[in-house]
């Protein structure tokens, strides 16, 4: 473990700005971290009791509002997003991005 007494060894030359060993080690630290929380959420979610309704039913019994798109506005709405969706693809991973633009990925 490497051991830090000034916070300002992590710092570079402008404010806030990592060395590219820390900047790595930060990142390698996050993709460990986001792999652990989806493992443990997958196992949590695997011990919940089951139910035999959908989401839609299921937040609609709970007063959630549920506005169900026609598939025309559908196809629109996806067309809107895809230039967010393009901004933070790197940041959000590839399995999610297809998910959400893919077409049929919401029927």
């Amino acid at each position: 473990m490497i051991g830090i007494d000034n916070p300002r060894d992590l710092i570079g030359k402008e404010p806030f700005e990592l060395y590219d060993r820390d900047r790595q080690i930060f990142r390698e630290t996050a993709k460990v971290a986001i792999n652990t929380n989806r493992k443990v959420n997958a196992e949590l979610n695997s011990k919940l009791p089951k139910s035999d309704i959908s989401i839609n039913e299921y937040y609609k019994k709970n007063g959630v509002e549920v506005i169900d798109l026609a598939p025309e506005e559908r196809e629109a709405f996806q067309k809107a997003i895809v230039p967010v969706w393009n901004r933070y693809r790197k940041k959000i991973g590839n399995d999610i991005y297809n998910f959400t633009i893919l077409p049929g990925s919401w029927n």
